[in-house]
């Protein structure tokens, strides 16, 4: 994650120097808890409308972080990018349905391209 680089300026600046370390908790246990909903959802609903729900919490959670004015603003946001990034890992099992064997490999290795280069 880039912002855990940059994540004790940001604390300071915020003025919550004591609890900068919920940012990337806040992050990764959230997206845990919806990585565990968004597989038996996905089942139901089919992949779709969880990767959709996941990227529009992302973007409702990068605004919340992007604009805060506190520490507790910044986590919040932060716990919504990791709500909507734990529905978007669902589409790790959308590829390998949507392509043939001999074309699976370079289909995740494209997904994981796209999910690394913005970090």
């Amino acid at each position: 994650m880039s912002f855990a680089s940059i994540v004790v300026s940001v604390s300071q600046e915020l003025n919550g120097y004591d609890s900068y370390v919920w940012c990337i908790g806040a992050w990764s246990l959230a997206s845990a808890v919806s990585f565990s909903l968004a597989g038996p959802l996905s089942d139901v609903f089919g992949r779709r409308l969880p990767i959709l729900f996941g990227q529009a919490v992302i973007v409702v959670g990068s605004v919340v972080a992007g604009t805060a004015k506190n520490i507790d603003a910044l986590i919040a946001g932060e716990a919504l990018t990791g709500l909507g990034t734990g529905f978007l890992y669902v589409s790790y099992a959308g590829v390998p349905e949507m392509l043939p064997n001999k074309w699976r490999s370079l289909g995740l290795g494209l997904l994981e391209v796209g999910i690394s280069v913005p970090w």
